[in-house]
């Protein structure tokens, strides 16, 4: 009995020491999720107090807080990982290490994954099953109240450079400074899908955030993630999602513009990939 005793506490004690061990391994992809778990829950909390403590004020006033307290959550996260994690925030300007062509490369990129990631959620197929192709269309509707105009300005401006400085040039390069450029691509994207909330829309934020990660893995330049994120994000601002039937000559002309995004988005990055490998060599 003495002896099985003894085994099962070697057996523990071994058990704790891995997990021990496991933990300090990963312990900053830990620390990552726990700060992002944290952003959302201060944020949540925020909102529950806003809603339900301030009924002095409007519907639009309760909203225009909401939305400034995610930029500033960001700021402050950003600055805490810089203290903690001795993050030296310093980036080349865009022009100074990509050429024209990676720009323009970049562009035709980030324009196609615009129109594939629609067709990465469960609409598009439940749509698709009753003879509907949803594809995108412009939509020019500028509103000149104060909640649009900071909302405008959120999400086009301060959400491109605030998300890039963090998934891209804290949250990556940590990462792959630990795991292989693989998993760190991965873990990134995950963490940037999961952080915009939505269950049916993970599959498109998951590629998108794919597609930044790659990017900036091989032009090293975060001007260039901030620009095209700034272009994704106007191009979601001034964009509609519309469904087009079989009978409409649009149909097939949508899947025919879906294939090409497909085949022009391995073929930009294999060129941005070429062109930064020519410029390093």
């Amino acid at each position: 009995m003495k002896i099985r005793f003894l085994n099962d506490k070697t057996v523990c004690k071994q058990s704790c020491l891995q997990t021990v061990s496991m933990l300090k391994k990963n312990k900053i992809l830990i620390y990552f999720i726990a700060l992002l778990g944290m952003m959302q829950g201060l944020n949540y909390l925020i909102g529950l107090t806003v809603i339900n403590l301030f009924n002095f004020l409007s519907y639009n006033q309760k909203a225009l807080i909401l939305l400034l307290c995610v930029p500033i959550t960001y700021i402050g996260s950003i600055l805490l990982t810089k203290k903690l994690l001795n993050v030296n925030l310093s980036f080349k300007w865009l022009r100074s290490s990509c050429s024209f062509s990676i720009i323009l490369n970049a562009i035709a990129l980030i324009i196609c994954s615009f129109i594939i990631q629609i067709a990465l959620d469960k609409t598009f197929f439940d749509f698709l099953m009753k003879g509907q192709l949803r594809l995108i269309n412009l939509q020019i509707s500028l509103r000149n109240d104060l909640y649009q105009i900071v909302y405008f300005i959120v999400l086009v401006f301060l959400g491109p450079i605030l998300e890039e400085i963090l998934y891209r040039r804290i949250i990556f390069r940590k990462l792959s400074q630990q795991y292989s450029i693989l998993s760190s691509i991965c873990i990134t994207a995950i963490l940037f899908a999961i952080m915009h909330l939505s269950i049916e829309g993970f599959i498109a934020y998951f590629f998108v955030g794919i597609i930044y990660t790659y990017l900036y893995h091989l032009t090293k330049n975060l001007w260039l993630n901030i620009f095209v994120h700034f272009l994704y994000n106007l191009l979601a601002n001034f964009t509609r999602i519309e469904a087009y039937p079989q009978t409409n000559s649009f149909y097939f002309v949508g899947f025919v513009i879906y294939i090409s995004s497909i085949i022009a988005v391995y073929l930009t990055l294999n060129q941005i990939k070429s062109l930064t490998k020519r410029r390093e060599s």
